[in-house]
């Protein structure tokens, strides 16, 4: 999921997936609680505009700076899915120290149940 401000303009993506795919990579793909206490809640006309939400990948970039020129390096999780086919490829290990101790590694983790279709 994404939920970021830029040039004050707030972005969110609350991608529902494929339950295979929310099984494999709910830690990457959660907006705070959406899908697991109801649809996502954006505006209220009691309240206004939700608080903005936890999510992993617009997390990571409002720790880590864009590296556009680092367009041949592929995160070692995903990398075994693909063919190298550029010499210049390579394979990197995204940063998510910033999540703190409870922080999980990127990457695919199974999980026992889907968390949307469980609640």
């Amino acid at each position: 999921g994404w939920d970021a401000i830029h040039d004050g303009v707030r972005y969110v993506q609350a991608a529902l997936a494929q339950p295979s795919e929310r099984l494999a990579r709910w830690h990457a793909l959660k907006v705070g609680e959406f899908g697991l206490k109801g649809p996502l809640l954006i505006w209220s006309s009691d309240s206004g505009f939700a608080p903005k939400l936890t999510c992993r990948w617009s997390g990571y970039y409002e720790h880590h700076a864009r590296e556009p020129h680092r367009v041949f390096e592929l995160a070692k999780y995903a990398a075994g899915l693909f063919q190298k086919t550029d010499s210049r490829a390579t394979t990197c290990e995204p940063d998510f120290s910033h999540e703190g101790s409870d922080g999980h590694p990127a990457g695919n983790r199974r999980l026992p149940k889907d968390p949307v279709l469980a609640g």
